[in-house]
Order: structure tokens, then sequence, then C-alpha cells
């Protein structure tokens, strides 16, 4: 049939159909230089006018000071510790084990307590100058514990 044509005919499919693009298929919005205001034949500033820039405020208005302690720490007093009531204080929280290691700061003490589970204990730690006060605070710790289980 030579003398059929074919129409041309244009579907019409409305905009709401038509997918808009996502956010980083959209064509970039490039900012615009701001064009030289002429009135009158004179011109204007030709750059933008800078925002105002934060000022920080310094740190001694802050109450920081930048003076550092280059002096040697005072030497450790020695005090008188009772080793005996230390014993019966570790056998009364029925410690598991206790472990010590000797630091530049001082003395590090832990303690372990037993729980309710046989298989888990309870780790108390403690540091101090000397290891009669680190012991001293770890079993205050400990019996802390002991006192709120």
């Amino acid at each position: 049939m030579p003398g059929w044509a074919t129409p041309n005919v244009q579907a019409y499919v409305p905009q709401q159909y038509y997918p808009q693009p996502t956010q980083w298929q959209a064509q970039p919005q490039y900012a615009q230089q701001p064009r030289p205001i002429t009135a009158r034949g004179v011109s204007g500033p030709t750059t933008a006018p800078q925002p105002a820039r934060y000022a920080l405020p310094s740190p001694q208005s802050l109450g920081v000071s930048a003076k550092l302690n280059l002096e040697s720490p005072p030497p450790q007093r020695t005090e008188q510790v009772d080793w005996t009531a230390i014993q019966s204080r570790i056998a009364k929280l029925k410690v598991i084990s206790y472990d010590k290691k000797a630091s530049a700061n001082g003395v590090f003490v832990k303690l372990v307590l037993p729980t309710a589970d046989p298989r888990v204990g309870q780790p108390v730690e403690a540091q101090a100058h000397s290891e009669g006060a680190a012991l001293i605070m770890a079993l205050d710790f400990a019996e802390a514990w002991a006192a709120k289980k």
C-alpha cells in the first residue's frame, strides 16, 4: 500500500512522568561572578565584599597558660603501712589474685575479687607512689565494691 503514509504523531506524555534528575545527576550551578556596578559613568568596587573574619580569643583570655612546670616533682613521703592490717583485709575480701608492677609514676596494684560466677573475677586497680599506698587504695575500692554487691 504505497499510498498510505504514516502520520507524524507524537505521543503526549505529561511532564510529571519524566524522571527528575537526582542530586548527583543535576547540572552543577556555578556561582556567577558579580558584575561591576556602573552608575553615571563611575564603576563601583570590582570585588565582592569579604565576609567578616572570626577572631579567636587569646589563650590568656580563656585562662590557659603556656607556662610549663619543668621542675622535678617533690620527694614522696614515706608513710608507715600496717602490713598486718592489709593482710587481714585481703583475707576478709577473699582476694583471688594480687599483682603489682613498678613504673616511673609509682606502683600499679591489681586485685581480683571473687564473684557469684567462679569462672569470672572482679578486677580492682589502683596506682600510687608506693606499694603500700596503692594497696590501701585498691583495698578501699574493693571494700566499696563488695559493699554494693
